[in-house]
């Protein structure tokens, strides 16, 4: 899914949770506000995720860590605070991190 700069604005709604085949996501550029779902996670083939640029808040959820198929994370120029997981290291296929 590539809505990126669309100027979409809203919250992530957590029934991205039924989009079980989506292999990417990308919301970069756009005004995106509110926090990641956590639900991201039920999306198991998950492989690139791209919120970066947006104005997103909170943190990054615990539950994105179990995302083994993500290969891309960018989710700069938000306003995410708090500590990484130390998860973060389960993501053997990440190689993109922003």
């Amino acid at each position: 899914m590539d809505w990126q700069q669309s100027g979409l604005r809203g919250t992530i709604p957590t029934e991205v949770a039924k989009l079980a085949r989506l292999r990417w996501f990308d919301f970069e550029g756009s005004s995106l506000s509110g926090s990641m779902p956590s639900e991201f996670s039920l999306c198991s083939n998950l492989q690139e995720l791209r919120l970066g640029f947006n104005n997103l808040t909170g943190k990054i959820p615990e539950e994105i860590m179990s995302l083994s198929r993500l290969t891309s994370l960018r989710v700069g120029s938000n306003f995410l605070r708090g500590t990484l997981s130390t998860r973060v290291g389960d993501l053997a296929r990440l190689t993109i991190w922003t």
